[in-house]
Formats: structure tokens, C-alpha cells, sequence
């Protein structure tokens, strides 16, 4: 079994991928009121996600 990637321990980043397999495409409001995190903090987090490959900002 391969071990959890340490970017994926963070909370708020663990919970926008849970987020984003329950849906097709979401846009940064939809994941800042189902996250509950600060836009600052969401924007961070989503560009950390997207820099290692696991999301597509578009």
C-alpha cells in the first residue's frame, strides 16, 4: 500500500479533493462555502493542489 502524500494531510486540502470527486467541475465559490475556509486561504491551498497535478485550474 502506498502512503498518503504528505500534501494531502492538510485538512482544507484533503477536503476540496473530497469536494471536487463528488462532482464533475466545481467553481471557487461553490468550494469556499462547502469548505468553509477564508478565500485567502482557499486560493492558497488550490494552487498548492494544482502546482503538484492533482487538479486542473482552469
Amino acid at each position: 500500500m502506498k502512503d498518503l502524500n504528505p500534501l494531502l494531510h492538510s485538512q482544507l486540502r484533503l477536503a476540496i479533493i473530497s469536494l471536487l470527486l463528488s462532482v464533475e467541475d466545481a467553481d471557487f465559490k461553490y468550494l469556499k462555502e462547502k469548505s468553509g475556509a477564508t478565500a485567502g486561504n482557499l486560493c492558497v491551498q488550490i494552487d498548492k493542489l494544482s502546482e503538484a497535478g492533482y487538479i486542473e485550474v482552469l
